[in-house]
């Protein structure tokens, strides 16, 4: 397939902070991809260029996509691949490759009158033959702490509190439809607001950068208490999440944690606590972002198949990385950000190994998001455990989550 244009432009995400869409034709068929950025980002993702620099190197390579016939995705993504000739791409950037590489993707899936969803199974089978499409958990981030947070000096001088440590806590409904699980969602989150509402002025809760709660909590017990308890009352075949995101609060070997310094080993004792106290499901990066030992530590003393011990920073979507935690045994599951490694291709080659090693995938949006959905397509194409949209309640995340419900229906 020729590319017959290819257009770069600037846009905003949903933290108004500037980002990029690319637009590719080919014949008669015009598609667009934009890439979303994170706040929160492990130190050893594929670099992401300022718009500017991006133009820069997208200027140098535009006119050359249009000599070439391009046969397959592999195909298209080795040429930017060898074109950047970087390990860390940063010639090209890896949001610029990823936005071509999905424009790309859903330029062949036209071509081809398939959806996304399956143009992405149909790449994925030719590593994992066994794999099967299907709809993800929805691990919904109803409440934002960290780097995440909204916090106002009003409230902190107020009530004297550190923000909450760990980033991120989900709510996870156990369910096959979609749709149903999108409504318990919904119908946590509003309740979730008004029993908020019962414990702090309605001027001290503000809406985090994933659209979900943030509030002056006391600790990250009293966010789990409120969920355990709403969960309780009202039955909801639901587990809990967190994502504590380490690396956001470590320095010099120790942990502050919740305006106290602590050693990794108080930090694995609490996580211990968490799990035995709470229905916890899904613990994401609860260390350093290169400490293997402490993550294998802890998945050794709490082995569990229901509760997964899930990398990011600690694996950001890349092969070695990946690698290393699965041989020192330091998780059963890794999060999918495709922009932490720029291409598709690479993308599946991660999946495809983790799948071959035991491991579990979870796609995930970031935290400065577009309305693109194609992390939705992704993650029924390579039938992803779970996906992490956000909370449902603003565009950039609700697309996501109905165009999972499409895609089921």
């Amino acid at each position: 397939m020729y590319i017959h244009t290819a257009q770069l432009r600037p846009l905003l995400d949903s933290r108004k902070e500037q980002t990029l869409e690319v637009v590719l034709t080919s014949g008669r068929f015009s598609v667009k991809a934009s890439v979303p950025h994170g706040k929160s980002t492990g130190s050893h993702e594929a670099v992401a260029l300022p718009f500017q620099e991006a133009l820069r190197s997208f200027d140098r390579i535009h006119k050359e996509l249009y000599q070439e016939d391009f046969s397959s995705q592999k195909d298209f993504d080795m040429f930017l691949s060898q074109w950047d000739g970087s390990e860390d791409k940063h010639v090209l950037g890896a949001n610029t490759m990823l936005a071509l590489s999905i424009a790309f993707a859903r330029l062949m899936s036209r071509e081809r009158k398939q959806e996304v969803y399956d143009y992405i199974h149909q790449e994925f089978l030719s590593r994992v033959p066994s794999a099967q499409k299907k709809s993800p958990y929805l691990v919904a981030n109803l409440v934002n702490g960290g780097a995440h947070g909204s916090f106002s000096s009003a409230w902190r001088s107020q009530f004297h509190v550190s923000p909450l440590s760990f980033q991120e806590f989900h709510v996870i409904p156990l369910v096959d439809d979609v749709a149903v699980g999108l409504g318990l969602i919904q119908e946590l989150y509003s309740k979730l607001g008004r029993k908020l509402s019962s414990y702090f002025d309605d001027a001290n809760i503000a809406m985090g950068d994933e659209a979900g709660f943030s509030a002056p909590f006391d600790s990250p017990h009293m966010v789990l208490d409120i969920f355990s308890d709403l969960i309780e009352k009202y039955h909801y075949p639901c587990g809990i999440g967190i994502d504590a995101a380490a690396s956001e609060f470590y320095k010099d070997g120790m942990y502050l944690y919740q305006g106290k310094e602590i050693s990794k080993e108080e930090l694995l004792s609490e996580y211990v606590h968490i799990i035995d106290t709470y229905p916890l499901l899904f613990l994401e990066d609860p260390f350093h972002e290169d400490d293997f030992a402490s993550f294998s530590e802890l998945f050794e003393k709490v082995k569990s198949e229901d509760l997964l011990i899930v990398g990011d920073d600690l694996t950001v979507t890349q092969l070695p990385r990946v690698a290393e935690a699965s041989k020192q045994g330091a998780v059963n599951a890794c999060i999918v950000k495709p922009n932490q490694v720029g291409t598709i291709t690479e993308v599946l080659e991660v999946v495809s190994y983790m799948y071959a090693h035991g491991m579990r995938a979870v796609a995930s949006h970031r935290s400065g998001e577009t309305l693109d959905t194609f992390i939705s397509d992704l993650a029924v194409g390579i039938g992803a455990w779970g996906i992490k949209a956000g909370a449902p309640v603003r565009p950039e995340r609700s697309v996501k989550y109905e165009r999972l419900v499409h895609i089921s229906e």
